[in-house]
């Protein structure tokens, strides 16, 4: 719905530059009103909580893999030497 108002946003102020503002945001209220009841009734609370166990640091830095803990060190090097 993000994306759909700030199309719809852009769309009708470009189209009436005057008084688009008060369009745009009484159509975005509208479909903020009409979205409002489906989130209230139908998303869990179980949305954005973690399904499994948390990783620890040490299981991330020691897999079992060698190519891998070369790629991730490569990695770091390559991010670090950018942001630099």
């Amino acid at each position: 719905m993000k994306g759909v108002g700030y199309f719809v946003g852009a769309a009708i102020i470009s189209a009436d530059p005057t008084s688009g503002f008060v369009w745009s945001l009484a159509l975005n209220l509208v479909i903020i009103g009409f979205c409002l009841p489906w989130t209230l009734m139908c998303l869990t609370n179980e949305l954005g909580t973690a399904k499994s166990k948390n990783v620890t640091l040490r299981q991330v830095i020691f897999t079992g893999n060698e190519n891998l803990n070369w790629l991730s060190l490569a990695r770091l090097f390559l991010f670090g030497s950018r942001d630099m």
